[in-house]
């Protein structure tokens, strides 16, 4: 497959029975079919994936294929810390045919990096389907290291590799180690143009939620080369790509979501609605962002 442009990791929105809401779901995908995305991500990290069971995934990976069609690239998030278990998953989703698979590093575990390698290759082994690796040391409390990510691109069904570890030099490495087939992509927004300059193919984004055009606009620029454009263009957005991170994702960009019409501000425990102040901010910031683009 060809992973490059802009995705984004979408949000799951939930009726205020805490269920799953098709219809707001569909309304979500509609909005990044006309924003021209690349693709989604169903049931990442920002899609609340840890609370969302199998039978659910399928549900919702059921609905966003119908209604999508070849609209977008529709990748599913798909991870355990239990390599059985991402495998037996695997096998249920198999049929639906998902784009790809998005993967993290196996959370909590804390595996060595020969422990990364034997999992990932057990999930390949698994599936003919395209695999997205996903390095989040922050939240798996593991990173994968640069060589490690070299070592799996060899692969034949590992394609790419969303990379969250912040660690520019690390992302360097990787992009300079793997086959230009491999694709790099930034998983964190503020480091799009960065990463893109750097070699990467593109972002599995947060903020294009909230300004899918804005984001790809961006980051199309930098795949043209433009940079200077690029950083112009994303600096508008800076700060509400730091306030999306106020609190744990999902919580900002799902609150900013419903300021907007967009969906319920409802979530799954352990995830909560956010602190009176901290919500106040990320509203204001967003305000802030709109008012400046309907200046310019």
């Amino acid at each position: 497959m060809k992973l490059q442009g802009t995705y984004t990791a979408l949000i799951t929105p939930f009726t205020n029975d805490k269920s799953l809401d098709f219809k707001s779901f569909r309304e979500l995908l509609q909005r990044q079919i006309d924003a021209g995305l690349e693709g989604v991500v169903v049931l990442g990290t920002t899609g609340e994936a840890p609370t969302v069971d199998i039978e659910e995934a399928v549900d919702l990976f059921s609905c966003a294929h119908e209604f999508v069609g070849d609209r977008l690239q529709l990748i599913l998030g798909l991870t355990s810390n239990c390599t059985r278990t991402v495998v037996k998953r695997v096998a249920r989703i198999n049929r639906l045919r998902p784009a790809a698979i998005l993967s993290a590093t196996p959370y909590y575990n804390k595996p060595t990096q020969k422990g990364i390698v034997e999992h990932f290759t057990h999930l390949a082994d698994a599936t003919d389907l395209p695999i997205v690796l996903y390095n989040v040391p922050s939240r798996a409390g593991a990173n994968m290291l640069a060589e490690t990510v070299i070592q799996l691109s060899r692969i034949r069904n590992v394609v790419g590799v969303k990379e969250a570890s912040g660690d520019l030099r690390q992302i360097r490495e990787i992009i300079e180690g793997v086959p230009e087939t491999f694709s790099v992509l930034s998983g964190n927004d503020d480091q799009n143009i960065d990463i893109v300059k750097l070699g990467g193919k593109g972002t599995i984004s947060v903020a294009s939620n909230v300004v899918p055009a804005g984001v790809k606009a961006c980051v199309d620029a930098a795949l043209a080369g433009d940079f200077s454009r690029a950083e112009s263009m994303d600096a508008p957005f800076l700060q509400l790509f730091k306030d999306l991170f106020i609190e744990n994702n999902p919580q900002a960009v799902k609150t900013l979501l419903a300021h907007l019409g967009l969906c319920q501000e409802v979530f799954r425990l352990p995830m909560t609605t956010m602190m009176p102040e901290n919500k106040a901010r990320v509203i204001a910031t967003w305000e802030a962002v709109r008012s400046a683009r309907d200046q310019a």
